[in-house]
């Protein structure tokens, strides 16, 4: 399947469960998305095509645009908790060296990574109330699943595929692409699991 198929239904789903939250007297309603991914599954892509889509009024009002939260949303964690910008090195979609970690804690280097977790779970919570927010990875479908108003989403695809997408938007070779992109995997099903004590691939989470 081509990625612009896999976009093209993505968009017409998501837009067809949210039209009726877009109605002039739904104003108390306040929709969002969460994309749950696979590496080089094209989340990122599909995310920013859907946001284009959900903002094609011609004048609209910025107040009611969709924002796309996916590798700027460290950034936004921080500033929302008024935290360095340095932190960011600290907060990897992925569990840390919990030795490393409480040292570092201790000696006051910064916040522990479960505190920078929960921090993150706030914000993520946070932008999903506030609502037209597209949500990309970080337990996000996990953090807003007692919400109401979402469309949660998990995007797979065959290891043969994604590595080869991966290694043409990388300009890599595909066993350094696979290399990737199997560490990542592994490095996100960490993150759910020890924090969330989730397993990554039960998708009954996302229900």
């Amino acid at each position: 399947m081509q990625i612009t198929d896999s976009v093209f239904r993505c968009s017409s789903f998501v837009e067809s469960q949210l039209r009726d939250s877009q109605a002039p007297d739904a104003k108390s309603i306040t929709p969002f998305v969460t994309i749950s991914r696979q590496t080089g599954s094209g989340a990122h892509h599909i995310g920013n095509h859907l946001a284009t889509i959900l903002n094609h009024e011609e004048n609209p009002v910025p107040e009611t645009l969709w924002a796309l939260w996916d590798s700027d949303l460290v950034a936004k964690v921080l500033d929302h908790h008024h935290l360095s910008s340095r932190l960011s090195d600290y907060m990897p979609e992925d569990t840390v060296n919990e030795f490393s970690s409480t040292l570092e804690e201790i000696l006051g280097l910064h916040p522990s990574s479960n505190e920078l977790v929960n921090r993150t779970s706030q914000t993520i919570r946070a932008l999903a109330q506030k609502g037209r927010s597209i949500l990309i990875g970080r337990g996000s479908h996990i953090i807003t699943k007692g919400l109401k108003d979402g469309v949660h989403i998990r995007l797979v695809g065959s290891l043969e595929k994604r590595a080869t997408r991966f290694g043409i938007e990388h300009n890599l070779s595909k066993s350094e692409a696979l290399g990737i992109i199997k560490r990542e995997d592994r490095a996100r099903a960490r993150y759910l699991d020890n924090y969330y004590g989730i397993n990554i691939n039960d998708f009954t989470n996302m229900i």
